[in-house]
């Protein structure tokens, strides 16, 4: 079994894809620190840590194996393997947790985990942030040097791929991570919509 149900929630979840380096981490970080209860689930990986992440705050690093485990056990909501390398899922005992404690989970994924979620929480938010153009998207992982030229160029690929499948649903609308605050209201419009019983 790979994946697992969620109970019903009594805070929809938000999901956030959107491709590296187009301003999803500073999205999530300004949805977090407004009045509204955002917190951002912690996805395990297989992914080595970079530099200034710490485990449990960041991501749950681990390594294939166990994530074989607990993916068979059924442990996660989805669980995808990017750019042909590792892997990441969605811990679905933290979304729940979130959820019923009153809490707005935010789930960042790629779109194929977007997609997979879309069966299992079909009435959430699916935000997809996107960047100015693939050029500058470019330029923008090139600057942050934290990956290799071919690891680059497999993730400008896969960009312009997930930039076709975010026209279509479970996406409610694409994002440009360039204006911040604008996108966050964007976002918290769109959870709403999603959330009509929500007191907020």
């Amino acid at each position: 079994m790979e994946t697992r149900n969620m109970k019903n929630p009594a805070q929809r979840p938000l999901i956030i894809s959107g491709p590296s380096g187009t301003g999803k981490e500073e999205i999530i970080k300004v949805l977090m620190s407004t009045i509204y209860p955002f917190q951002r689930t912690v996805s395990v990986t297989t992914r080595g840590k970079r530099v200034g992440e710490v485990h449990g705050k960041h991501y749950n690093f681990t390594n294939v194996a166990d994530f074989t485990i607990r993916r068979d056990r059924g442990e996660f909501l989805e669980s995808v393997q990017v750019h042909n390398s590792d892997w990441y899922g969605t811990p679905a005992s933290e979304v729940e947790r979130l959820s019923l404690n009153g809490v707005i989970p935010i789930i960042e994924v790629d779109v194929r985990g977007a997609l997979r979620l879309s069966e299992i929480l079909g009435d959430a938010a699916f935000v997809f942030v996107a960047p100015p153009s693939l050029e500058e998207l470019s330029e923008r992982l090139h600057r942050r040097a934290t990956d290799s030229y071919k690891s680059i160029e497999n993730r400008l690929k896969f960009a312009a791929e997930e930039m076709k499948i975010a026209t279509f649903p479970p996406f409610r609308t694409v994002v440009n991570g360039d204006n911040i605050f604008r996108s966050v209201s964007e976002i918290f419009d769109i959870w709403r919509a999603t959330n009509t019983k929500a007191p907020y």
